[in-house]
């Protein structure tokens, strides 16, 4: 049985459940069983709890990020798992208690952290909320009650047979009523238009300053002033980014030699690309708007444009029974040539469509994908899609 695997293959791998341990090449990848881990056993980021929900597998992640690559480790997990409840807490494996008499204390203390935290970023009137349509107080106020209704409290409690805790919705709706009455005081209603009107003539003393500079004429406007000018002022007049001045300021360098414009954009792989063999999945994957994922050989592996990989074989059986269920020649169980049971490779054959779409694993495969690569590696075994005219 095969152990080390790609980091993207570990994380489709322990998604599927049916290998009970595996890991990446240098080893900072791996799971044992339900639980997958990042660099060491004491911080898992995954974890298959064995508890349903409305028929669905409960699945925990991580919600802490520590380092760049656990939170690609984290992305990997997530992205493999499909058809289950996921929940981010800090507690995945519920045995690390610390200090908690239960279990799911320090993930229900959480899911309130989290709820309280998003109601107290409603309490400024002048902060804009982007994702509340209006920000009037009677949007944000409803906001707390319905950010409660829809916590994932509530199904995690469910999903564990817990009692729902109780959270103060009154008091979060009171503190914002509070806030907008002290916003709408006349006194500081007053104090806002003369404290604007300030910085409105201090804004174009700067503006006028910066554009100076910019064409060589005043020195170097100081960081500080440089804080009032709005992004979006910045950008009308064509003014560098404020790190631009500070380092301007600090150095003495010109503007000249960083400009916006010389910064070096990533390399975007097209479609074709990936098809001849560039990349790898971490650059590359079908959220180019594609509803399902691309398929290359590789060597002897079919590699999916998620990261996955199957033998060549495999995927050949897969095809040819894809093709005898689609048209009409195959409608006995599900027995595949060279391969034991319904398993491709690593994975599971959950499902085949009249259509000869297949499921397996996370992947929904496309039967016009597969033919594109059949047509390519295996013409003779690829059948017309209408019947050949007959010559007479």
């Amino acid at each position: 049985m095969r152990t080390v695997f790609t980091n993207h293959m570990v994380a489709h791998v322990w998604a599927q459940q049916n290998q009970p341990h595996g890991r990446s090449g240098n080893g900072q990848f791996f799971f044992d069983g339900p639980t997958i881990y990042s660099y060491r056993r004491s911080y898992p980021i995954g974890h298959f709890t064995g508890v349903f929900c409305e028929g669905k597998q409960v699945v925990l992640f991580q919600s802490d990020r520590y380092t760049v690559t656990t939170s690609h480790h984290l992305s990997m997990a997530r992205r493999a798992v499909h058809g289950v409840i996921q929940f981010n807490v800090p507690d995945p494996t519920l045995d690390h208690v610390r200090g908690a008499q239960d279990p799911h204390e320090y993930n229900l203390a959480h899911f309130k952290k989290e709820w309280e935290d998003l109601c107290d970023s409603m309490v400024n009137p002048q902060k804009h909320i982007h994702w509340l349509g209006s920000q009037s107080e009677a949007s944000r106020v409803e906001a707390c009650q319905l950010e409660y209704d829809d916590s994932p409290v509530q199904m995690y409690c469910k999903a564990f047979d817990l009692p729902l805790p109780v959270w103060d919705v009154a008091a979060k709706q009171a503190a914002i009523r509070a806030r907008f009455a002290k916003y709408r005081d006349p006194k500081r209603v007053k104090a806002r238009e003369r404290s604007q009107a300030r910085k409105g003539i201090v804004l174009q003393a700067v503006l006028a300053r910066a554009l100076a500079h910019a064409e060589g004429c005043a020195p170097p406007v100081p960081y500080k002033l440089l804080n009032r000018i709005p992004a979006h002022v910045r950008r009308e007049y064509d003014l560098p980014p404020r790190y631009i001045y500070k380092y301007e300021a600090d150095r003495g360098e010109k503007w000249d030699a960083f400009h916006k414009d010389t910064r070096i954009e990533p390399e975007r792989l097209t479609i074709e690309e990936w098809y001849a063999g560039k990349g790898t999945a971490a650059h590359f994957s079908y959220r180019m708007g594609l509803p399902y994922p691309l398929l290359r050989r590789k060597g002897e592996t079919v590699e999916t444009s998620l990261g996955a990989s199957v033998p060549f074989e495999a995927a050949v059986s897969l095809f040819r029974f894809a093709q005898n269920y689609k048209d009409g020649r195959q409608t006995e169980p599900l027995v595949l040539i060279n391969t034991p049971g319904n398993r491709i490779g690593n994975f599971q054959l959950d499902k085949i469509e009249p259509n000869g779409d297949c499921k397996v694993g996370c992947h929904h495969l496309n039967f016009q994908e597969m033919t594109r690569l059949a047509i390519q590696e295996v013409p003779h075994l690829v059948r017309p899609t209408y019947p050949l005219p007959v010559v007479v």
